[in-house]
């Protein structure tokens, strides 16, 4: 956890503590050195191939190209197999399960285990703006799970559709509509049937918004009422955190007893 809302994110959505182990990654700094013997045993043209940098117009500094064997560490160094992620991060959890397989071969041990990416139904979640664009905070393009029925309602109303279904009564052409890829989330039963009336010019853009505005607000109805119970016991999630960091730091010590084993490095104590 890298900011103080998302803790109260992955419990009001479902995480449940004892079985999703939450905590702020900093206070587990056994990490940290498991950052860097992976830094070591990566090349220039592994980092640079990563998908979410590869295009990206900042200078590339070693904080940049440096930042996915950090994310690396932080699945490597609780011995992570499955890793939850959405479509376009499944080239660094192989790009994770690479460098465990090199720090595995090298050293003769089976220190880490091989990652493997856990995809939903719904792997990838398009942006507001364009389906070929995935939702994110930085592009702007996104909505929080934070938002309340009227801000949620405003944000689906400001969707891309068919630009050139101007009226409701034009046939419309679906697949390039970010408010359909969404019934296929919320209503995916129904979205054969948002498809066959967009297409004969029977729907119309605003009335597909207002049905999504009322999915997805019913959908994220209960999240909302979790969001609000934590918030106003933040203490739970403090106590959640700390329970979790605890857990956190006595496995990745135990990974980097490990790893500073099979490499003959020795402990301060030893020095």
């Amino acid at each position: 956890m890298h900011q103080a809302r998302l803790p109260f994110d992955t419990h009001y959505v479902g995480g449940t503590p004892g079985q999703a182990n939450s905590f702020v990654s900093g206070t587990a700094v056994q990490r940290g050195s498991n950052w860097r013997y992976h830094d070591k045993g990566l090349n220039l043209g592994t980092a640079w191939r990563q998908a979410n940098y590869s295009d990206s117009s900042w200078d590339a500094g070693d904080g940049l190209l440096g930042y996915p064997t950090l994310q690396s560490a932080d699945i490597l160094a609780y011995k992570g197999e499955f890793v939850p992620v959405g479509k376009d991060q499944e080239a660094h959890v192989n790009m994770t399960r690479d460098l465990a397989q090199r720090f595995n071969s090298l050293y003769g041990s089976e220190v880490f285990p091989i990652t493997r990416s856990l995809l939903t139904e719904t792997a990838k979640v398009p942006g507001l703006d364009s389906v070929d664009r995935k939702m994110s905070k930085s592009a702007g393009n996104y909505i929080a799970l934070n938002l309340d029925e009227k801000e949620t309602t405003q944000k689906v109303r400001s969707m891309f559709t068919d630009p050139v279904k101007i009226r409701k009564d034009d046939p419309g052409h679906p697949d390039g509509c970010v408010v359909y890829a969404f019934h296929g989330i919320y209503d995916r039963a129904g979205q054969a049937t948002v498809r066959s009336e967009c297409e004969s010019g029977a729907r119309g853009c605003v009335d597909c918004k207002m049905q999504l505005a009322s999915l997805m607000n019913g959908a994220l109805r209960p999240i909302r009422e979790r969001r609000a119970d934590l918030e106003a016991h933040p203490e739970r999630v403090r106590g959640i955190l700390g329970a979790g960091a605890d857990r956190a730091r006595a496995v990745a010590g135990e990974t980097l007893r490990e790893v500073r084993d099979v490499m003959n490095i020795p402990t301060r104590e030893n020095v």
